[in-house]
């Protein structure tokens, strides 16, 4: 994962940077306000303005169906400098179209939004950082990072004990703002496309994690473990630990994660599904990572196993309210235009690599997955049994300028993805994207 964050931001995670409307909700002032009046004359205004320009052709492999969409926004947000430990944020979240043809608009891009979007007030002392209302979320398949103009949105409490080393963390989410969505509701993004019905609602998620990092004699260990609760959708545990050598030089590193899902009250994708076996929301997934950093060269080699199960969500698949169609969170083998988890169970590989020239300014990467994945295809009479036998070829890069135009950057990311199953007629889908911004 590249660490070159100032002007575009990675998926949670992932290995390929984005867009960056998802900065850190951290308080940027560094001095604490003596009187309430400093709290506002020693805070900061931050924000991301740019346009975004998606070029598709055979969208997402229906045949002939191509898509141009160009639209342009961003955020300006104001946080508070801390008095007496407390701080607050508040912003506005704009996005309004350039060139849309109706019939074949990006939806990632289609909706016109004026809005507030965060308004959080925090409290930090004695190691805690206790912060409630709407806000980001940096939490697995429930995050606020992403490549979208407006970002996703969380209306929750989240609780913090640590540094960014070793803490723990504990979140309630009560109501949710997808990116095409202009206020918070209790729905998820399996209403936005109808998976759920539109008007089913939950009463959100909760979510207890810890995360560690140990340091040993040329070696630098790191775990994390979560539990997250989507009412009425899935449970999710999840485990990861990663190795890697801590020196100057090549720094190999090993990664394994576990993750299980299981049902939660009305299991609604169940409920919902057009797969007339689908029953729960078991879902069991082991994945393996491994590669090294050279400076700021990277390689990296990922793989996951989605095991099979008859009676679950596309025969094993991982059930994401908040990441559906979206992204597929901290899964080592993922492609970049579409979500591992809502593909079905099986294998999936992924080889990454990426490397940053001139002290960061330029960054270049490639990726190459492939999907060994077998799901319920709700267009055939019955269940196929056949792989998707899906890969996806894609390259980006990013260019950060300097000097009197210390703020822009440009970056494009295009791909193509080809598959082999029955229901696309050997389609092949492939996209650009094309982000030019300035950051303050």
């Amino acid at each position: 994962m590249s660490h070159y964050r100032p002007l575009l931001l990675g998926a949670v995670l992932a290995t390929v940077p984005a867009f960056a409307v998802a900065q850190s909700a951290d308080t940027p002032a560094d001095d604490s306000a003596d009187s309430l009046t400093e709290m506002f004359t020693k805070g900061a205004t931050h924000g991301t303005f740019g346009v975004l320009s998606y070029s598709t052709h055979n969208a997402y492999f229906a045949k002939g169906y191509h898509q141009d969409t160009t639209s342009y926004g961003g955020y300006a947000n104001f946080y508070s400098a801390p008095y007496l430990g407390f701080s607050f944020g508040v912003g506005g979240y704009v996005q309004r179209g350039i060139h849309r043809d109706h019939d074949h608009l990006v939806g990632e891009l289609g909706n016109n939004q004026t809005n507030i979007g965060e308004a959080w007030l925090r409290w930090q002392g004695a190691g805690f950082a206790i912060t409630a209302g709407n806000q980001r979320l940096n939490l697995p398949f429930a995050s606020t990072e992403d490549w979208r103009i407006t970002p996703n949105l969380f209306q929750a409490i989240d609780i913090k004990y640590g540094d960014a080393d070793n803490y723990l963390e504990a979140t309630k989410v009560f109501r949710y703002k997808t990116w095409g969505a202009g206020r918070f509701s209790k729905t998820t993004m399996y209403n936005v496309d109808g998976t759920v019905d539109p008007d089913e609602t939950t009463s959100g998620m909760w979510s207890v994690s810890g995360h560690g990092t140990y340091h040993t004699k040329g070696m630098v260990w790191t775990g994390d473990i979560w539990h997250q609760a989507y009412k009425d959708y899935a449970n999710l545990d999840y485990i990861q630990g990663k190795g890697q050598l801590d020196r100057d030089g090549v720094r190999p590193f090993l990664a394994v994660q576990m993750l299980r899902g299981h049902s939660n009250g009305k299991t609604l994708t169940a409920r919902y599904s057009n797969d007339p076996e689908e029953r729960d929301a078991q879902s069991h997934i082991y994945g393996l990572q491994t590669g090294f950093d050279y400076h700021s060269f990277n390689l990296s080699l990922g793989y996951d196993h989605i095991t099979s199960h008859r009676q679950g969500h596309m025969r094993g698949a991982l059930v994401t309210p908040y990441a559906h169609n979206m992204m597929s969170g901290p899964l080592f083998a993922q492609p970049y235009f579409t979500s591992t988890q809502d593909l079905g169970a099986g294998n999936v590989y992924q080889i990454s690599t990426s490397n940053a020239f001139d002290d960061g300014k330029l960054i270049v990467g490639a990726q190459y997955s492939f999907m060994d994945l077998v799901g319920y295809n709700s267009g055939d009479a019955q269940y196929t049994g056949k792989s998707l036998n899906q890969s996806e070829y894609m390259g980006y890069f990013i260019y950060n300028f300097s000097g009197a135009l210390t703020g822009f950057s440009i970056g494009d990311w295009f791909g193509l993805q080809v598959a082999q199953r029955p229901d696309v007629n050997h389609t092949n889908f492939w996209q650009n994207r094309l982000a030019v911004q300035y950051s303050f």
